[in-house]
């Protein structure tokens, strides 16, 4: 070994102010081995969550019907009339005779699959006609549950730790999982997926505040979205073995065993911005010493006292900060309630769009599963217009793409010409899934900025509560407007898109800003020099 290398191994004594967090990460190697690890362990483990949030799209697959064969020699008039007139016609959901089933008997129409009682929640339980709201409630009910539990698990995890909510909510949600697979009733498997929907709540969302407070800003972007790209990879982890089980309970149990992986998350550091903001400063120069032995940066860290380490400032530091703080002072209350806005937003135009993709044409699980690649060139995007142009920018820049992409989609998704038009409808929907998570990644990045540690986990978990209602409402305003037109749910995307760019005005820029640490720093607007980011 040379000498160079020997003394990188010698511990260096940093003395440091206790809000210099990203200085002490930049002497412990940055983006060194141990974040790099960090990162693709999250990676896979936000796989498995991912799964969860989006099993749905084959769980409760509406599958096309048919009449049965006995009706085509049937003397019935009234509702088997269509049947001898459509002996052997399949019936799809962008069909005008979708809804015909609900003027026939059971006896005189099937679901068009090989094995009914299995395929889907649907043809098990019968959940169309006057058991269609059943379905939408399905649909909702994991949103439902997100939305219900977004307050207690952010409190939770500003108060004990990302690390310890994670794992907790994890093995819980494994559990659940495991529950689902054995219920008899549709009013079963909603009840569960509202339960799974407060757990994955917990273990998504502290898991990103968990990887964003080990890294700098400069590297904030890239982390975020190597994160998100991780539903893609679900995605088709989840087309895969629903094409090849053809069976919602088959599907959920191949899908749910993967999360074992979460074990992985018990070798995670405890967050040092948390440790230090809860004054626990003896764990957190532990975790930094960790951190650069690992990153072969070793390091001893001290803490020197703050020129405002009075008894006044003590007390108020160590005040336990939550959510509702932001109530008593209008600019944090402005920025609240305006990203909770633009989530709900976005959530109703992402499960929208998600509906529907099942009436694009062609098979279900491709369709699905290129959307799913539309995440892969959007990560690319996210990654490098936020830090060269700002967050603000780059968000109205996204859903100004989404408008536009919305004003060609109503037209290439109608449902003339149904055969000619499958390749154009599929690259229409991939180009705006595209621009949409190119949105969704800079929101995300943008609101973990936005909000200090003292409540990060708080303030992400409740603003993206607007998501999940977003998401939950969106099975029942895409049924009710497609009564009024087939292109109705495109027209309510591009509307909801405008009001978002609006509402992003409101919001403060980060990029720049050094990393909000304390309460007090929310109000911080300082921008600093790029490079010492």
């Amino acid at each position: 070994m040379k000498d160079s290398e020997k003394q990188l191994l010698v511990p260096s004594e940093y003395v440091c102010r206790k809000d210099n967090i990203d200085d002490i990460l930049e002497k412990t190697g940055g983006m060194g081995r141990y974040q790099i690890l960090m990162q693709v362990l999250a990676f896979l483990i936000m796989v498995t969550s991912a799964h969860q949030a989006l099993d749905l799209y084959f769980l409760a697959d509406n599958p096309p019907w048919k009449c049965t064969n006995s009706t085509k020699f049937s003397t019935m008039i009234s509702g088997s009339e269509f049947c001898r007139r459509n002996p052997n016609k399949i019936i799809t959901q962008d069909s005008v005779d979708w809804h015909k089933r609900c003027s026939l008997t059971s006896k005189e129409w099937e679901y068009y699959v090989s094995d009914p009682e299995t395929y889907s929640i649907v043809t098990e339980f019968d959940l169309v006609c006057s058991k269609a709201n059943l379905l939408s409630l399905a649909h909702s009910s994991f949103f439902i549950g997100s939305s219900v539990a977004s307050l207690l698990i952010g409190y939770l995890a500003d108060i004990y730790g990302r690390k310890y909510v994670f794992i907790l909510m994890t093995v819980m949600s494994f559990g659940t999982n495991i529950a689902t697979y054995y219920v008899s009733h549709a009013w079963q498997f909603i009840l569960a997926r509202m339960i799974l929907g407060a757990l994955n709540n917990g273990c998504k969302n502290t898991m990103y505040v968990q990887v964003f407070e080990f890294v700098l800003p400069r590297h904030r972007a890239i982390t975020s979205n190597l994160v998100q790209v991780s539903y893609a990879v679900a995605i088709y982890y989840l087309a895969f073995i629903a094409y090849l089980v053809r069976s919602w309970r088959a599907t959920l149990l191949y899908t749910t065993l993967p999360c074992v992986l979460s074990i992985l998350a018990l070798g995670f550091y405890r967050s040092p911005r948390w440790l230090i903001l809860k004054q626990q400063y003896r764990e957190a120069a532990e975790v930094f010493q960790k951190l650069g032995k690992f990153n072969k940066r070793p390091i001893q860290v001290r803490f020197q006292a703050n020129n405002d380490d009075s008894d006044e400032h003590k007390t108020k530091s160590s005040k336990t900060y939550t959510i509702l703080d932001c109530f008593k002072h209008k600019q944090t209350l402005v920025i609240f309630f305006t990203i909770l806005l633009i989530q709900y937003v976005s959530g109703v135009i992402y499960y929208t769009m998600y509906l529907e993709f099942n009436n694009i044409g062609g098979s279900t699980y491709l369709v699905i599963a290129l959307a799913a690649t539309a995440d892969i060139p959007a990560m690319f995007l996210a990654s490098y217009f936020p830090d060269k142009y700002g967050r603000k920018k780059s968000f109205i820049a996204s859903f100004s793409l989404i408008i536009i992409g919305l004003c060609v989609a109503p037209i290439v998704f109608t449902p003339q010409n149904y055969a000619k038009v499958v390749l154009v409808r599929t690259a229409a929907a991939i180009a705006v899934k595209i621009f949409f998570s190119f949105s969704a990644d800079v929101m995300m990045l943008w609101t973990l900025e936005i909000f200090p540690t003292a409540i990060r986990t708080q303030g992400f978990v409740m603003t993206t509560m607007g998501l999940s209602i977003g998401s939950a409402t969106a099975p029942f305003v895409v049924e009710y407007v497609r009564t009024w037109a087939y292109v109705a749910p495109f027209i309510v995307i591009v509307a909801l898109c405008f009001i978002g760019i609006v509402l992003s005005l409101l919001l403060p820029e980060t990029l720049g800003v050094p990393a909000r640490e304390k309460f007090e720093d929310f109000f911080n607007t300082v921008r600093v020099d790029a490079e010492k980011n």
